[in-house]
């Protein structure tokens, strides 16, 4: 009877299922709008649209009519910003409670501005797909 509860118990132990690994959650990509969206956003009033083309092309391209310009994460001579001077000249012109669309010349730098803007609790910042190209 000894050697039944033994297997029993060693059975048992073995068709146990493993516990589950510990997983890092995964990594949410920033909210997007698409640009008719972000318009219609813009012209109902209480958002505002940040574009973190460098300067060069700010002034050289079309631009949407109202928008700051904080270049990110190059300035127009291709130097590095850093996050932190970025989000340093984001705070000088928008609050954190603030609705904010941010856009580039194709959506791709927008993603990573509004990534650093909302890891530094700009909770309602928005990248705007398809950048200027598609506005």
């Amino acid at each position: 009877v000894e050697d039944v509860d033994g297997l029993a118990r060693a059975l048992e132990a073995r068709e146990a299922p493993a516990p589950p690994e510990a997983t890092e959650p995964p990594e949410l990509a920033p909210p997007e709008a698409t640009c008719a969206s972000a318009q219609r956003a813009l012209e109902a009033g209480g958002a505002r649209y940040l574009d973190c083309r460098s300067e060069m092309e700010f002034v050289a391209e079309d631009v949407v009519e109202g928008s700051v310009n904080i270049p990110f994460p190059h300035n127009g001579d291709r130097e590095p910003v850093s996050p932190a001077d970025f989000l340093e000249d984001v705070e000088l012109e928008f609050r954190r409670g603030e609705e904010i669309y941010v856009g580039c010349r194709s959506g791709n730098r927008s993603a990573s501005a509004v990534a650093v803007l909302r890891a530094a609790g700009f909770a309602r910042a928005v990248n705007v797909t398809g950048g200027i190209h598609a506005w």
